[in-house]
């Protein structure tokens, strides 16, 4: 009876202790990073301008000092923090909607230097008016982590692949056109 006194307790106890290690966990941080990198930078429906340029503004504080952004063909380099606002809020500022979703994410971590290697596609679901599209990029991200903090550090645009099956004209369909 006494044992069963203490048992209980005590595997909360070690419970809480692994959940709290699991939560705090490097990969963790930077998956929770990655989260709300994406949250902010997602577009639901109009927005004012001072919201607007609050989370292009948040997104752009998750960035270490010194950061690199290639977006090639899209973009030339980007490293200054005002630049890469800039790009940002005229890439939500022309859609209607935004939603990114990340898959098949790959996180290699070095504790000894604090630095991370993440790798993944990131399908990203807009609108222009009534037009959907999809659009899905391979990334890899650096990550730096500073103070308890994981920072993006060097973000590349590996690939792009284009989704036509959404109302989008294929320039190479051979199937013909209807007003022939």
């Amino acid at each position: 009876m006494m044992l069963r006194r203490y048992l209980a307790p005590l595997l909360l106890v070690v419970a809480a202790l692994l959940l709290l290690g699991y939560w705090r966990s490097d990969r963790n941080q930077i998956l929770r990073q990655l989260d709300r990198v994406e949250e902010l930078i997602a577009k639901t429906g109009p927005e004012d301008q001072l919201t607007a340029f609050g989370r292009v503004r948040k997104v752009t504080e998750m960035f270490a000092p010194g950061f690199l952004v290639l977006a090639r063909p899209y973009e030339s380099a980007i490293s200054d923090p005002q630049e890469l606002a800039r790009v940002l809020a005229g890439y939500r500022a022309g859609l209607r909607s935004l939603r990114l979703v990340n898959r098949n994410r790959s996180v290699t971590i070095d504790k000894e230097r604090g630095t991370a290697r993440m790798r993944l596609q990131l399908e990203v679901w807009s609108s222009r008016g009534l037009e959907p599209s999809r659009e899905s990029f391979d990334i890899r991200i650096g990550w730096l982590k500073e103070s308890g903090t994981w920072w993006l550090r060097e973000v590349e645009l590996l690939s792009v692949d284009t989704d036509e099956w959404l109302g989008i004209v294929d320039e190479d369909d051979t199937r013909g056109n209807l007003l022939d």
